[in-house]
């Protein structure tokens, strides 16, 4: 029945104006279907909307599947190269040789536990790689012409540096009071990181507190180095890491869209709450849209190109990309699939890859990933259970954890949780996600759901099948999570380059479908003045969720390890103004107090149940303040009644005005026997 529908379909659709006007009638009601699911759940009538506004689109991409499809590789996938693969020459053969040496050399250090020479022998090793393959220009084939370097240089630069900047200021805007506390591991990451900077010969390959290697503490450092260690700077390093994955987008999506689709995705990554969540939290989550838009691009220039530099590159990326976020370890998975796919592809076809062989490409990219992987692969070899302890942990494949006994059943739940987090009900960790709001706005969320079903359709077509593997494949992490965590907005990030494909599918076919209607030059500049119309729109939308309704609900600022970040700050401003204070243990011995507060030696602490001995802690001349949990109040009460000077207040949430601790200011007592 469906393909008699778009049979039919495809003989109506004969005139030029047609297809556009029937996609954009498909818009429309995607867009109410959306606003069924905006507005309370997702009834029957919604689901119905949407079929019908999937089959439209479908119908609309079958009369144009002659239609130039979004371009992986530059269209040269299954074309030579313009030159073939030259001999390594005997220089370069022995820089190649060198850098080997060198990798060998720094696993043989980092064996021995001298990690100050293992780095530098490593990053000696990955600079002699890039060396020995380098062959002029990574993003050049040929001398450009004039209009070339205009309309592929001068234009995308301007673009870029426009959504780049775009990107940079919605995430330094408000920096400083969203999110309003320090959450617990960004302060353990941060206080390891000051760690690396106070002390040289503390050079960690993986840091086990994390459960993941040392290298995004390494950038932690080094902004520490740069900018001081307080919170700002502290995220400043996810903001550098979020800047630069809108970049790459546009990088990668105009590659194949052109520069307005291009400059589209790259838009929707900048304003995109779930982006903008993780480019504020210190955490490693915000790394792996980066390396996965960052493998794709070097995959594609390598597939262009039928280089060596290129999968070189793309090996090092890779082999970083490994050293970051657990999700990350799919990525090869990724890869290698694609990869066959496109070999088996080139036999049926009996096409070829290129002349310079994809096994020397390929074994570029093993080398080039095996020198960077390196240290940490050591590592992982020595201890596989430290490496591994976490994702057993919360993985819904461990049976002792799971909820539900039955992993089909589990699986199944996990699925449609996993599949409604983007357009109908969304992470409800509040350091993840407005809790329970879908990820993507309405305008994504209809984008997303027609451009993953015209994905589907059109599978055959390399850029599709590619962003499905992604979209599929870096999932699992998110879907595979226990089911008290789920859906897992953070996990699962790494799907985000292939949803705001999907996102561009629509607006692209849109595109061709005006092209092919309206030729005229003047025609574009009209069409890309509605989707600067578009930007405009869902920019506003996320800016007022993000900044308005995320920002001030009570349990995402809860989230944010608020009660032990407000007595750090109190005990901060206690320590400034002369007071000794003594905090109750679980708000001392925790990462955010060490990390935030000031000067440690001034501060005490109290079990909160044997009595508080006030000349073992007081000073000569200086008030005593005791900050406690709640639970304590009485034993705080006591010592008031003790101490009849002493004002005993409660420190507040800013969330909802709940009582976080209770405060004891005791003055300071001339016959008290204290300390100088």
């Amino acid at each position: 029945m469906a393909v008699n529908i778009l049979g039919l379909m495809r003989f109506g659709l004969a005139s030029r104006s047609a297809p556009f006007f029937v996609l954009l009638f498909a818009l429309l009601v995607a867009g109410l279907a959306q606003s069924f699911v905006s507005n309370g759940g997702m009834p029957n009538i919604s689901w119905v909307l949407y079929a019908i506004a999937i089959t439209l689109f479908l119908g609309v991409l079958q009369v144009m599947r002659h239609a130039p499809a979004p371009q992986l590789a530059s269209g040269h996938l299954f074309v030579e190269a313009a030159r073939s693969l030259e001999p390594m020459r005997l220089r370069h053969a022995v820089v190649f040789g060198a850098a080997l040496l060198a990798g060998a050399i720094s696993l043989a250090q980092f064996g021995q536990m001298n990690n100050a020479a293992g780095w530098r022998w490593h990053f000696a090793s990955v600079a002699l790689l890039l060396v020995a393959f380098a062959r002029g220009p990574l993003w050049l084939t040929q001398r450009p012409s004039r209009q070339h370097l205009v309309l592929n240089g001068l234009v995308p630069a301007m673009l870029g540096v426009a959504v780049a900047g775009l990107a940079l200021a919605l995430r330094l805007h408000q920096l400083d009071q969203f999110p309003l506390g320090v959450w617990l591991d960004e302060a353990d990451n941060a206080n390891h990181a000051l760690r690396m900077v106070r002390e040289a010969n503390y050079l960690p390959v993986y840091a086990e507190w994390t459960n993941l290697p040392a290298h995004f503490l390494y950038v932690m450092a080094f902004a520490f180095q740069k900018f001081g260690g307080d919170a700002i700077a502290m995220r400043y390093v996810p903001v550098f890491f979020g800047v630069l994955t809108v970049v790459l987008a546009f990088l990668l999506f105009r590659r194949w869209f052109g520069n307005s689709i291009g400059f589209v995705a790259a838009v929707f990554i900048a304003v995109m709450r779930w982006h903008l969540t993780f480019s504020r939290l210190a955490m490693h989550g915000i790394t792996v849209p980066f390396f996965v838009l960052l493998v794709l691009l070097l995959l594609d220039m390598a597939l262009a190109r039928k280089q060596l530099a290129p999968f070189a590159w793309l090996g090092v990326a890779m082999g970083y990309a490994l050293c970051f976020y657990t999700p990350l370890r799919v990525l090869p998975v990724v890869l290698g699939v694609f990869v066959l796919s496109l070999a088996a592809a080139a036999l049926l076809k009996k096409r070829s890859l290129g002349r310079c062989g994809m096994a020397m490409g390929v074994a570029a990219f093993i080398i080039g990933c095996a020198l960077t992987v390196g240290p940490f692969a050591q590592y992982a070899l020595q201890h596989p259970d430290a490496v591994l302890r976490r994702t057993n942990e919360v993985s819904l494949l461990n049976g002792s954890s799971r909820l539900e006994k039955d992993l089909p059943t589990a699986l199944r739940h996990q699925l449609s949780q996993q599949m409604l987090m983007f357009t109908v009900r969304g992470d409800n960790n509040g350091r993840h996600n407005l809790p329970g709001a879908p990820l993507l706005d309405p305008l994504m969320s209809l984008l997303f759901v027609l451009g993953l079903a015209g994905a589907i359709l059109r599978v055959r077509h390399a850029a599709n099948w590619l962003m499905l593997l992604v979209f599929g494949l870096m999932n699992l992490p998110g879907l595979l999570s226990l089911e008290i965590e789920s859906p897992h907005a953070l996990r699962s990030i790494g799907a985000l380059p292939a949803v705001v494909y999907f996102a561009c599918l629509p607006l692209w076919a849109l595109q061709q479908t005006w092209l092919a209607w309206q030729p005229a030059p003047r025609s574009k500049w009209l069409f890309r003045f509605g989707l600067c119309a578009l930007l405009v729109v869902t920019g506003l939308i996320n800016y007022r969720r993000f900044f308005g309704s995320q920002q001030k609900n009570p349990a995402v600022k809860q989230a944010f390890s608020l009660t032990e970040t407000l007595v750090a700050q109190e005990t901060n401003r206690l320590i400034a103004t002369n007071h000794v204070v003594v905090l109750s243990d679980a708000f001392r011995f925790q990462p955010v107090a060490e990390y935030l507060i000031s000067d440690l030696s001034r501060v005490s602490t109290w079990n909160g149940v044997q009595p508080l001995l006030l000349e073992q802690v007081c000073r000569s001349g200086q008030e005593l303040a005791v900050i406690a949990e709640p639970k304590f109040v009485e034993a705080l009460q006591a010592l008031q009644v003790r101490e009849s000077a002493s004002e005993l207040q409660p420190l507040l949430s800013p969330a909802d005005q709940s009582t976080l601790a209770w405060q004891l200011i005791i003055p300071a007592q001339a016959d008290r026997m204290c300390s100088p």
